[in-house]
């Protein structure tokens, strides 16, 4: 159903006393319902933040990813992209900072690794015959 619809029944079931029969049942649709809203208010927001990370712009999608707040529905896939994007944004610039690196400097670091600039999560397809070295 429609939020308005969801939120309806919600308020309607709650009228259900604690000492009457029916009242379990209702508690179990009234959690239901609202899962079903949480659905429906955040999917929209976890999509646009989807599309904004598949454009690249990894920070609007993790701020809009960050209004889905813990205990929703979507919390954890939301984190767990929010987490995907971080790692990205830090790929990023890592490998920004080696491509400022001139090719002696580049040379120094793969045989001797910086703790400042790891590159550990840099695709394999970065190696030092790429860079002329």
């Amino acid at each position: 159903g429609t939020i308005e619809s969801l939120q309806a029944a919600i308020s309607q079931a709650s009228f259900i006393e604690s000492n009457r029969p029916l009242y379990t049942e209702a508690q179990n649709y009234i959690r239901k319902w609202r899962r079903s809203i949480e659905r429906q208010q955040d999917k929209p927001i976890l999509d646009r933040a989807i599309a904004l990370g598949n454009a690249g712009d990894f920070a609007a999608a993790i701020e809009t990813a960050a209004q889905i707040t813990r205990g929703r529905t979507f919390y954890s896939e939301a984190q767990g992209k929010i987490i995907e994007w971080e790692r990205e944004i830090k790929a990023r610039e890592t490998l920004e900072k080696l491509i400022a690196l001139d090719d002696k400097e580049r040379l120094l670091l793969w045989k001797k690794p910086s703790p400042l600039l790891t590159l550990s999560h840099l695709p394999l397809a970065f190696a030092p015959d790429r860079f002329n070295c």
